[in-house]
């Protein structure tokens, strides 16, 4: 049966980094003649995969538009396609950059340029689901039957996704990520809103042009590592809690394996 070649392409636009990748895949239709037409992917080909660059912001509140064009033009360039030629695809964009003032904006005037797109700002349900399937916790939680969180820790958030039976339970997003605090020159060069509303109790609170080696740093980390130990364990914390669907006294003690990614 005849078969078609189309091309595809994929941008995530994150907290702190930005990635793409081009792929080709070759489509066949599986039914009989007779039959109404069922479309399937019968094989995948990555073309290319781009470096993951470090999400380019003007400032604190707006994504560098321009860069990011610049950064997926370089790409369809090294991959040796034209964004015309790009038949289906989609651009998401996640954690704290889709709370940026322009983050609509971006993904949808890149939509335009860049080919046929699917456009996703992808909230914090939307986000852990996703990590989880791509992480194989969902397939796992269907395979045995047992409740599995995965964790996907990113700049800005953590996203956890609780799976049973290839079903997902609930989610949770916290204030937890590797950008929350900011380094340059061996100095914190930014601290975000989370981190600042937690270091309101602090005697002696941390300050932009404090030393990175500060013992506060590690306090930081060892209070999301904390917040992160008592969700799993059932019990609400509002120091980063973000939003949670997942009814944490129902699973309290039931959790037998945790995915982290």
């Amino acid at each position: 049966m005849k078969t078609e070649k189309i091309f595809s392409a994929g941008i995530d636009i994150g907290t702190s980094t930005t990635k793409m990748v081009v792929s080709s895949f070759l489509l066949k239709n599986v039914a009989g003649i007779t039959h109404v037409p069922r479309i399937e992917i019968i094989e995948k080909t990555v073309l290319h995969q781009s470096p993951i660059i470090k999400t380019p912001f003007i400032n604190k509140d707006i994504i560098d538009m321009k860069k990011i064009e610049e950064f997926i033009s370089q790409q369809y360039q090294l991959a040796q396609i034209a964004p015309s030629d790009i038949a289906t695809g989609a651009i998401i964009i996640t954690g704290e950059s889709a709370t940026k003032e322009n983050a609509i904006e971006v993904v949808h005037t890149i939509a335009d340029g860049a080919g046929h797109f699917l456009v996703a700002t992808a909230g914090p349900d939307l986000e852990g689901i996703i990590a989880a399937k791509g992480a194989g916790t969902l397939q796992q939680s269907k395979n045995s039957s047992k409740v599995i969180a995965n964790i996907d820790i990113g700049g800005g958030t953590a996203n956890i996704a609780v799976m049973q039976f290839g079903e997902v339970i609930g989610t949770c997003t916290l204030h937890v990520g590797g950008r929350l605090i900011e380094f340059k020159d061996g100095k914190i060069q930014s601290i975000s809103p989370p981190l600042m509303r937690l270091m309101e109790r602090w005697a002696n609170p941390l300050a932009v042009g404090d030393a990175a080696e500060d013992d506060r740093v590690t306090l930081c980390i060892e209070e999301m590592v904390q917040t992160l130990a008592m969700i799993l364990h059932g019990q609400w914390c509002d120091t980063f809690s973000y939003k949670c669907s997942v009814k944490l006294n129902e699973i309290e003690g039931l959790i037998k394996k945790i995915n982290y990614n």
